[in-house]
């Protein structure tokens, strides 16, 4: 039996930096999607490789991939909010320029939004190497909602599964630092009173690299309060208390 759903625009949002080592797995992921219905907006954040040239010719090859160019590296969140700002469609969804997507991902998760209707959703996602061979267990999120409490207090929303209902809620944009950028984006949107629920498919696989290792040192710590008291203008007492939930959820995420 054929599914069918209402095929809305959707914009999907990538920045690039140096990028031609896997950018070709990542477009040609998207352009395999059996959802149709989409356009691609790449902001290239200065790269200095042939990434450029990767993505002229993908450009000139498929319309619906538009991209534009920085002339100094500020960083993938200004990188994102240059595509967000640029974005048509009724859905914004994200991707890096390593990461993958199943040929049914958008489909799959558009239909769930649907089906719920939801205006910001997240996904499961598993994980790959540097050959897009599976490396460790997936990473399952629950069927539950997740409010701006919620996501404090855990690591759950990952970029690469995220998708949000422009039209419903406005666009919402990341932060300019160089970390944490999408986090404080999926905040902006708990905080401003919408939840995001949860969806247990996996189509998403996030690519580790070599020597690529979630580091919880003094200086993670130190940057996440940092973050916690100065983005989120939380009290002292609160942000004590959202870090040390955070980091047990990140070590549970990473190392169990």
């Amino acid at each position: 039996m054929i599914r069918e759903i209402k095929e809305d625009l959707v914009s999907i949002i990538t920045p690039t930096y140096n990028s031609n080592k896997f950018l070709r797995e990542t477009l040609d992921c998207v352009i395999a999607q059996t959802y149709k219905n989409w356009e691609l907006i790449i902001t290239d954040d200065g790269s200095t490789d042939n990434t450029l040239l990767i993505l002229e010719e993908y450009s000139k090859k498929d319309n619906r991939i538009k991209f534009y160019t920085s002339n100094s590296n500020l960083g993938s969140g200004l990188a994102r909010n240059n595509s967000i700002k640029l974005a048509k469609g009724r859905f914004i969804a994200f991707i890096d320029s390593d990461d993958i997507w199943l040929p049914s991902k958008l489909f799959n998760h558009i239909e769930f939004m649907q089906e719920n209707n939801l205006t910001f959703s997240h996904a499961s996602y598993g994980y790959i190497d540097q050959t897009g061979e599976k490396i460790k267990n997936t990473f399952k999120v629950s069927n539950r909602k997740v409010g701006y409490k919620d996501l404090l207090k855990r690591t759950e929303i990952s970029v690469s599964t995220t998708i949000y209902d422009q039209f419903a809620i406005g666009k919402f944009y990341m932060s300019s630092d160089r970390r944490r950028q999408d986090y404080f984006l999926w905040l902006s949107i708990l905080k401003a009173g919408h939840y995001s629920l949860g969806y247990d498919k996996v189509d998403s696989f996030y690519r580790l690299h070599d020597g690529q290792v979630k580091k919880i040192n003094f200086k993670y710590l130190a940057d996440h309060y940092k973050f916690l008291r100065q983005r989120q203008n939380l009290s002292i007492l609160a942000s004590t208390y959202y870090l040390i939930l955070y980091v047990f959820s990140s070590i549970k995420k990473y190392f169990i």
